[in-house]
């Protein structure tokens, strides 16, 4: 009961968005997973492609989320009873890891009457290669860090050590 206010304490409602009522309590039937690249690609409009050198350059080098990396985080799985709260709480899941840029979850139900519904969901990747390059007069030293290693979510370091620069200076 609020202080000051006459009345009844009122029971705490499971508040469920609009977009959801539709398939709370319908069994999961499948999930199905899309990563796109992280270079001109956008969750909001999966029709756009790259365009230019660069871009293509770097998706093809950029080693994509693995189904299987993004299916680990999710509360949610197949053949489970729909809940908005663990559907909620999944999107929230990946969309903190360093290596998702952006994750839309979208949901159809397998037909007018049905009891089943589907699950997509469609995450674009962000780019997880950091280089960092230390020059001095003596050495040059190259980091890499990649904190999607392979695909899997795994933050992989590796060092370069100082490859010595001698300058030969001849005196005439």
């Amino acid at each position: 009961m609020i202080p000051g206010k006459k009345g009844k304490v009122k029971p705490a409602r499971k508040v469920i968005p609009k977009s959801y009522k539709a398939y709370e309590g319908k069994v999961i039937r499948k999930i199905e997973i899309k990563t796109l690249d992280p270079f001109g690609y956008s969750v909001k409009d999966t029709t756009r492609t790259t365009d230019g050198f660069l871009p293509k350059a770097g998706n093809t080098v950029h080693i994509k989320s693995q189904n299987i990396t993004i299916r680990n985080l999710l509360l949610i799985h197949k053949n489970q009873i729909f809940d908005s709260l663990l559907v909620k709480e999944s999107e929230r899941l990946v969309r903190t890891k360093s290596y998702v840029s952006e994750v839309a979850f979208s949901f159809k139900l397998t037909s007018k009457n049905s009891d089943s519904v589907d699950v997509y969901i469609i995450e674009h990747d962000r780019w997880s290669i950091i280089p960092r390059v230390a020059v001095s007069p003596e050495k040059l030293v190259i980091n890499l860090t990649d904190k999607n290693f392979l695909g899997f979510g795994h933050e992989s370091k590796m060092n370069m050590p100082g490859i010595i620069l001698q300058v030969l200076v001849h005196s005439k």
